[in-house]
């Protein structure tokens, strides 16, 4: 079952697990594959001598980035939700139908105002570090991480990667004139698409197919902002923390939001 290419039914619980997932194009998901990922991002993300840059809107998008030669690899990594601004930026859905984030747009889609301002106010610089890099290193792979408001960073940083990279093959010149794998993954994301003309929708997940989206189901944030709003995961959700949400859990976003939780469900799941 395909999922990542079949992703507009309607029936079934929109939780996955990991044997119903397809990545990339025949390559199945597992969660040896997973863990190991995760292994990769969250030191990283943790690490002190890899300061957090500050910047975009008031200094408020945060983000890290790196380069590991070993395995030609470009890390990025978003930071959650760190000061008041940014949860202002959370709460700032309106309208509700969401904005096109690009001009221009062969493929018209909307998202979250806030996290595409937020988003858009790195991109550039984003961009700028990864043509450094490419100048004296060679890269065959970017791997993007988020957790929670860094999740939706990360949502926007692999569908922008993708399009411009793999899918117009934009700057090739700057990876040797070949193109780079681009994978993500998310802990906690909130949504970040609204509700699109079916074949839009369809475009974007395909943009996305490398992208896994790991969520408590107890996790209230991976149900934000509400679906009343029009607001929608572009892709399944590989669930964890039980099969479906309890509603007593969903008040308890100082347990189920943490990463340390996200850590705990992952390493115990089987490989």
């Amino acid at each position: 079952m395909n999922v990542f290419y079949n992703l507009t039914k309607k029936k079934g619980s929109w939780y996955k697990k990991v044997d119903e997932l397809n990545f990339g194009i025949g390559n199945a998901v597992s969660w040896k594959y997973i863990k190991d990922f995760y292994a990769r991002q969250v030191p990283f993300f943790k690490d002190d001598n890899y300061p957090w840059i500050n910047s975009g809107l008031k200094n408020s998008t945060t983000y890290k980035i790196r380069y590991l030669s070993h395995l030609k690899l470009i890390q990025i990594s978003f930071q959650q939700s760190s000061g008041k601004f940014d949860w202002f930026i959370n709460f700032f859905w309106f309208p509700m139908f969401g904005i096109k984030p690009y001009k221009n747009m062969p493929v018209v889609y909307k998202t979250h105002i806030g996290f595409t301002k937020s988003y858009k106010s790195v991109r550039d610089e984003i961009f700028q570090k990864i043509e450094e890099i490419c100048k004296n290193n060679e890269v065959t792979d970017i791997e993007v991480f988020g957790w929670s408001y860094g999740g939706a960073m990360t949502q926007l940083c692999v569908e922008d990667l993708t399009f411009n990279f793999v899918e117009n093959q934009e700057h090739n010149d700057w990876f040797g004139n070949k193109t780079p794998l681009i994978t993500g993954m998310t802990i906690g994301a909130p949504r970040v698409f609204f509700k699109i003309k079916k074949k839009s929708w369809e475009t974007i997940q395909k943009r996305l197919f490398r992208l896994i989206m790991i969520a408590n189901v107890n996790d209230v944030v991976t149900h934000c902002p509400p679906s009343i709003t029009g607001s929608k995961h572009i892709l399944p959700l590989l669930g964890v923390g039980g099969k479906c949400a309890n509603v007593i859990k969903l008040f308890k976003p100082t347990t189920y939001h943490q990463m340390s939780e996200y850590t705990n469900d992952i390493n115990k799941q089987e490989d």
